[in-house]
């Protein structure tokens, strides 16, 4: 009777967080609304949906998959034009952060998501870097605020530009690094 009732507890606990993870296209819709898209392209609002678990976490264990399937989306999509040549971009791609790729990946979700919801802005280059920055910088919070690794000057900078605050971690070093008097 114990392993019966033992290997319906262990059955149980494998299969409620499928099912609790499992989320409605209302409830993806809704997010995508959140974030200002108002179309029924049921493409867009999954993409719209995984950029925005990756915006919630972006060390996500399956983010590498998500990464995936956006990259797929984006080649098949008409409606995002992420510009990879902008300065911004680039520092990303040369900085020596230990997070640059999710950082990176960061970038082109905000952009994508500008390039949805401003679909007449899409062909601007620049119009969308205040909005990937923005989901670098939020990015780059959590990670420095969740793992072990230290504050970087130029996301440290882009913080406080785009979100008009440095991070605490950042701030703390920077304070530690001071002369004292």
């Amino acid at each position: 009777m114990k392993c019966v009732v033992i290997a319906f507890f262990a059955t149980v606990s494998w299969i409620l967080p499928c099912f609790s993870q499992e989320v409605s296209f209302e409830e993806k819709k809704k997010i995508a609304q959140s974030y200002g898209y108002t179309k029924d392209n049921s493409a867009n609002i999954e993409a719209i949906y995984m950029i925005h678990l990756l915006r919630e976490n972006p060390l996500l264990p399956e983010s590498r998959d998500l990464k995936l399937k956006l990259f797929a989306w984006m080649q098949d999509t008409d409606d995002v034009m992420v510009y990879y040549d902008t300065p911004e971009a680039k520092e990303i791609e040369i900085s020596s952060f230990q997070y640059k790729k999710d950082l990176l990946q960061q970038y082109i979700n905000g952009c994508s998501i500008f390039d949805l919801t401003n679909p007449d802005k899409m062909k601007d280059a620049e119009a969308d870097i205040p909005m990937g920055m923005k989901f670098v910088c939020e990015a780059y919070e959590k990670i420095v605020n969740t793992t072990n690794t230290p504050s970087h000057y130029y996301y440290e900078a882009q913080c406080e530009k785009y979100l008009g605050r440095r991070t605490a971690k950042g701030i703390a070093e920077a304070n530690t690094k001071k002369p004292n008097k």
